[in-house]
């Protein structure tokens, strides 16, 4: 079987004893009917010994512990205990693969209307955050469109209400506030802030930035 589908096996295994516990026979039944469904299954043996295999690499991968009540005979996942950042994985997987069932499913579905998060920025300012680097880009405001180039400090990053924001030090004017990613383009790293400017930096503005963190009052 493709790597495809050994992620896929994992997202349906993960998916359902989330929901429900169940039995290996109950398992192997979803596991396969979702599997040929995506034309997977075809001569694949679901057996005992490749469940136990999957539960090592999702627990090696994710996290995730799928435990076993031998009272009732059954698998399981405690969702209260699963990494959110593992949810929210989950979540998207499960969201992309129905939504790859296309026009069969067009008029069962219909998807809130979103404008592009910016999420694709994350793995860039981490870096710069997490290598002290100054960054600059082009911001748009939200409420007047006005478009400025910033350069700024970065701090954090905070998600709220589905938004993502960079939290920095704008060097115009020293102050601290929030960047919405959906507002940032053209980002680019500057020159690498030195160790004691920063851990000066981020002892300065702690309070502000815990400010920051509870009410989200400065949002550029």
């Amino acid at each position: 079987m493709a790597k495809v589908g050994f992620y896929k096996r994992y997202l349906y295994i993960i998916d359902r004893l989330t929901i429900v516990p169940s039995s290996f026979r109950d398992l192997h039944k979803h596991v396969l009917a979702k599997l040929k469904n995506d034309d997977l299954g075809n001569n694949f043996d679901y057996s005992s010994r490749t469940f136990d295999r999957d539960k090592k690499d999702i627990f090696d991968l994710f996290g995730i512990l799928i435990q076993y009540n031998r009272k009732a005979k059954v698998y399981s996942i405690d969702q209260e205990i699963v990494d959110p950042s593992v949810s929210r994985m989950i979540e998207a997987l499960s969201i992309h693969q129905v939504l790859k069932e296309g026009n069969k499913l067009s008029t069962s579905i219909y998807l809130e209307k979103r404008k592009v998060a910016g999420t694709h920025l994350i793995n860039g300012i981490l870096y710069a955050i997490q290598n002290r680097f100054m960054i600059s880009f082009t911001h748009m405001k939200f409420w007047d469109m006005e478009i400025s180039q910033r350069r700024v400090k970065p701090i954090a990053i905070k998600e709220s209400e589905r938004r993502w924001y960079l939290i920095a030090q704008d060097v115009k004017d020293g102050s601290v506030k929030n960047f919405g990613f959906d507002r940032i383009t053209d980002l680019k790293m500057r020159f690498r802030l030195c160790q004691d400017l920063f851990k000066e930096l981020k002892k300065e503005k702690a309070n502000q930035f815990l400010l920051l963190q509870e009410e989200m009052e400065h949002i550029v």
